[in-house]
């Protein structure tokens, strides 16, 4: 039997200490031949990029808290439309009709789908109760993914409405609502520069009180 000669050419793989050596840890209670867990090193770049993603999330977020605003009436009416949208592309708005009917509309974004016709979406304004919009007074109709509905009259010069008032004074609006195919649905609205925007909407000559 001839014994192995040793050949210079095949030379014994050097430590590179530039690649270091992963930690095997065998995991708590492990017991025999339970597989080790190789535990990853921590990568410094990790952390960079979790602090970029936050940053980018802290900078988007203030874009759901859109701010109302006053525009030319679309249904002719003595004052201005006070609008709102969502980040969703959901719409609420509101205005005083030529009759000085307050009314108010909402609206889903385009490609949802419909409300259900047989129901009225409620109004909540922060942490108090839903109002009712269903009952025959408010005059509510729905067509496809946009309801309708008269909010208040006007007598003598007064708007007598609690929702609007809340809705000047308030934080956040939540509109719930029936969709037609079975389902519920909510969408939250901001009330920053409501007051600015609906003072606009009733125009001059009204005044909005409680009750």
């Amino acid at each position: 039997m001839r014994r192995a000669e040793f050949n210079p050419a095949v030379r014994r793989a050097e430590f590179n200490p530039a690649v270091r050596r992963a930690e095997i840890t065998r995991p708590r209670g492990a017991r025999g031949n339970q597989p080790a867990v190789r535990r990853a090193g921590f990568d410094p770049a990790l952390r960079r990029g979790a602090r970029v993603a936050l940053l980018a999330v802290a900078l988007i977020a203030p874009g759901a808290a859109a701010q109302w605003t006053a525009g030319p009436s679309a249904a002719g009416g003595p004052g201005s439309d006070a609008t709102v949208r969502n980040d969703g592309g959901e719409e609420v708005r509101i205005w005083v009709d030529v009759d000085r009917n307050l009314r108010a509309s909402f609206q889903l974004s385009s490609g949802l789908a419909s409300l259900d016709p047989a129901g009225c979406p409620t109004f909540q304004i922060d942490d108090k109760p839903p109002e009712d919009l269903s009952r025959e007074a408010h005059e509510c109709a729905v067509d496809g993914p946009r309801a309708e509905l008269v909010l208040a009259r006007a007598r003598d010069g007064e708007v007598v409405s609690p929702t609007l008032l809340s809705l000047m004074n308030g934080s956040n609006l939540t509109v719930r609502y029936r969709l037609a195919h079975a389902g519920y649905g909510a969408s939250r609205f901001s009330l920053r520069g409501s007051k600015q925007a609906l003072t606009a909407a009733l125009g001059d000559g009204l005044t909005v009180v409680g009750d």
